[in-house]
């Protein structure tokens, strides 16, 4: 397939995300590079064999390995491509296009819309209980060392969300973050993720392990706390252990740097940065084999991910699973195959007036019921102050 590239003055991408309503879209802004890539106009799913006749591919794949909750249906599990790709980097923007010439968007202000709404979940911390004790009973029994536990809460509005407000909003309050959504149908899965789960560039890869959480406080030494907190450091290496075992079966080498503290908006976590040498694996085969990682799912995988299947009272879809693009093969972008999947998390559902947002925070022994569910309320704010 061909596609043109075409320089544009248009400096707005919730423009072009606005201008592309009721179409299959993609919003990305990576704000660790400021790199932003719109994409509309859904052509085909493709296999991986395809990559080199498109310039980017969007890849989106479920928690579990099917879904079957309606508000979830005809989202994940394929590499898509598209007909229109805005691109925004380094003080340019360009088109990519598979059409004679540049899409045509009026320049125009996205406002930021104050949302009115109201919780609609009932029971939700009885329902936070039975999943803890469920979990601690498997962890009692010897079963896993930790579960990642999650809660849906759903919100409804008079009117319609506005998508594009808060995106906006999403990119302005988490920098460091990856803020995407994906748009099928009447439904937009959007959030705004500080976490990979792979980057390939080349022959190499890299993932990050990002476990254990520490509010922000009035206290400035929060961070170096967290560090040094024996239950958060127990859960982050049995990220960094599961990760590293799964890289060495695929690369030749594994680098693991050093712990350090990735400061949020209104959070600390620990992170460990690991890196993949000399491997003949394609990045949708090394997310496959890391997803879901003991940040996500828990240890041992399967399970873990038994437990939740058999205690968590809904459905997944695409939170904490991954998202993001795989390269294909033009003169400006790198070699096909090349990308970035982050997991979907911080992030929440919208079907139009209705929406589910989704956190959650790994249990270990160690773990206190209600402090465990105080986190995920804290990790709630992402969605509800973009609100």
């Amino acid at each position: 397939m061909k596609y043109t590239i075409f320089s544009t003055d248009l400096t707005n991408p919730l423009a072009v995300w606005q201008h592309f309503e009721g179409e299959e879209r993609v919003y990305w802004h990576d704000t660790q590079v400021n790199r932003v890539i719109v994409a509309a106009g859904r052509v085909k799913r493709i296999t991986e064999a395809e990559l080199a006749d498109y310039p980017w591919a969007w890849y989106s794949q479920s928690f579990f390995d099917t879904i079957e909750d309606p508000i979830w249906q005809n989202m994940g599990n394929e590499l898509v491509v598209f007909t229109h790709y805005y691109v925004k980097e380094e003080g340019k923007a360009y088109w990519v296009t598979a059409t004679d010439s540049a899409p045509v968007i009026a320049p125009m202000t996205v406002p930021s819309v104050q949302h009115t709404y109201e919780m609609v979940t009932t029971g939700d911390y009885t329902a936070w209980q039975s999943l803890f004790e469920g979990i601690q009973q498997a962890i009692r029994s010897g079963e896993v060392t930790k579960v990642v536990a999650s809660r849906k809460v759903a919100f409804h509005s008079e009117t319609p969300f506005q998508t594009a407000s808060i995106i906006g909003n999403l990119v302005a309050q988490n920098e460091g973050a990856f803020i995407f959504a994906y748009g099928k149908g009447d439904a937009v899965f959007l959030g705004a993720s500080p976490e990979v789960l792979v980057r390939k560039r080349g022959q190499d890869f890299m993932s990050y392990a990002l476990a254990g959480t520490l509010k922000k406080d009035d206290i400035h030494d929060g961070g170096d706390r967290l560090l040094h907190d024996p239950k958060n450091l127990r859960e982050h290496q049995i990220v960094i252990d599961r990760i590293r075992q799964t890289m060495l079966a695929m690369c030749d080498k594994v680098d693991v740097q050093a712990t350090h503290i990735m400061e949020l908006p209104n959070l600390y976590h620990l992170r460990t940065l690991l890196y993949g040498h000399d491997t003949k694996d394609s990045i949708l085969t090394m997310a496959k084999a890391l997803h879901p990682t003991p940040a996500m799912g828990g240890e041992p995988r399967e399970a873990a991910l038994a437990v939740l299947k058999q205690f968590e009272p809904y459905e997944r879809g695409l939170y904490a699973a991954p998202v993001g693009w795989v390269c294909g093969n033009t003169p400006l972008f790198r070699e096909a195959g090349d990308g970035l999947l982050i997991v979907g998390i911080r992030s929440a559902l919208v079907h139009g007036q209705d929406l589910y947002a989704y956190a959650g925070c790994g249990v270990v022994a160690e773990s206190d019921c209600e402090a465990e569910y105080t986190e995920t309320a804290t990790k709630l704010q992402t969605i509800l102050k973009a609100l």
